[in-house]
């Protein structure tokens, strides 16, 4: 692997995700000190959902389409058939979600309670689902796009910035969301269908894409039930301001987490690659890669909960001590994450594997969810810490286990 070729992938990549990870933070200490912690609350709830929203429109396309295409990137009629299939698939998805919404909106109180914002969180998580970031990254032309992205997402977090300014107009933020990403969603769309070759439906490639997508799917959305899930249970079961502490100080370390996990993206593809090339190859660049990428996370980890308070009263003002009260601790979820990150994307799923990841994250969130339930009540958004940080102890050890015993089995 030329370090030359990863670092011509990675910079349209890593500027792009920066800015996505960043923009938020920027608008943060403008917003959080025109809302109180409530105002704060109910961003991140709704925000919670929209993840799952996303999730559900991506259906594990993100991998399982960049893997597919990156194989075949030379023969247009594959890449053509992959991609509408895909795309068939996102919208047979979106049209569920859609159809189905309004169960939620019946049942809980805090939901009911601001609906313009819940159907608006939808759309959002939505469009941010039918990205195609994943199509241009395979086809190694993510800078096509990147810049235009780029510039959305500076006037998104400068509109919100003019125009959410008290708690009556959250709703602004979910809006100015929805309409500049769609019109990036629209453009890129136009960019790659231009390019692609005439598709004609079959149910059997259709397929194909589904059974290469649903267990990641599954992997990332029951992952998601001890990190984005902890959100919503506090603003269910809580003070919609609980939910505001932790998903405030979640964010700071999914910023942070989502910087440094670009050069995971990177080598996920290149990873693919170079398996149908060299296994011994791909296995040399997965070792130093991950022990690179570990280290790193340690040492970011330790600066963030040293200089907890500092990041707290610089990105919220004060008022939000207990946000860096929880900062401090999950800092050091990064080198943790960053351990089954590594090992899961650039070697289990490139090898075939997301079945066993799937079990792991089942059995992961078994434990989870009772323990957060009971931790939640006892002491709130610590509580639902407490638990996030055995979850993500658990899937670190059974994901090496996992790898330990492939790597033995090979060596047989």
């Amino acid at each position: 692997m030329k370090f030359q070729g990863i670092l011509r992938s990675l910079a349209p990549l890593l500027s792009l995700q920066l800015i996505t990870m960043a923009a938020p933070l920027f608008v943060i200490p403008f917003i959080a000190r025109s809302l109180n912690p409530e105002g704060l609350g109910i961003i991140a709830f709704f925000q919670a959902i929209s993840t799952y929203i996303m999730l559900f429109c991506e259906f594990g396309t993100e991998f399982s389409g960049t893997r597919h295409i990156a194989y075949n990137r030379n023969n247009k009629e594959i890449v053509s058939d992959r991609f509408y299939n895909i795309l068939i698939l996102k919208v047979v998805i979106a049209s569920l979600i859609l159809l189905f919404s309004i169960i939620p909106f019946l049942f809980f109180k805090i939901i009911n309670s601001y609906p313009t914002i819940y159907f608006l969180s939808i759309l959002m998580g939505g469009v941010q689902g039918f990205s195609l970031n994943w199509y241009f990254q395979a086809i190694d032309q993510l800078a096509k796009v990147s810049f235009i992205e780029i510039i959305l997402r500076v006037m998104i977090a400068l509109m919100v910035i003019i125009f959410v300014n008290s708690s009556e107009n959250i709703y602004l933020y979910f809006l100015i969301n929805v309409v500049f990403l769609t019109i990036n969603m629209l453009i890129n769309y136009w960019l790659a269908i231009k390019d692609l070759c005439h598709f004609s439906p079959k149910i059997i490639t259709l397929k194909d894409a589904f059974f290469d997508s649903y267990k990641i799917f599954f992997y990332k959305v029951i992952s998601t039930l001890y990190s984005s899930g902890n959100t919503i249970a506090l603003g269910v079961f809580l003070q919609i301001t609980y939910a505001g502490y932790y998903a405030y100080s979640e964010k700071v370390i999914l910023a942070v987490r989502g910087g440094l996990g670009t050069f995971i993206r990177v080598l996920f593809s290149r990873i693919n690659s170079a398996l149908s090339e060299s296994k011994s190859k791909a296995m040399h660049d997965f070792i130093y890669s991950s022990f690179f990428f570990v280290f790193l996370n340690l040492l970011v980890a330790i600066v963030i909960s040293y200089y907890s308070n500092e990041i707290v009263l610089i990105i919220f003002g004060k008022g939000y001590d207990e946000v860096g009260e929880l900062l401090v601790y999950m800092a050091f979820l990064l080198p943790i994450k960053s351990l089954s990150t590594a090992v899961s994307t650039l070697w289990l799923i490139p090898n075939g594997y997301e079945e066993a990841l799937g079990k792991i994250i089942t059995v992961s969130v078994a434990f989870h969810l009772p323990i957060m339930i009971y931790l939640v009540f006892e002491f709130q958004h610590y509580g639902a810490l407490a638990a996030l940080f055995f979850t993500e102890t658990l899937t670190a050890i059974a994901t090496l286990g996992v790898y330990f015993r492939i790597s033995k089995s090979k060596t047989k």
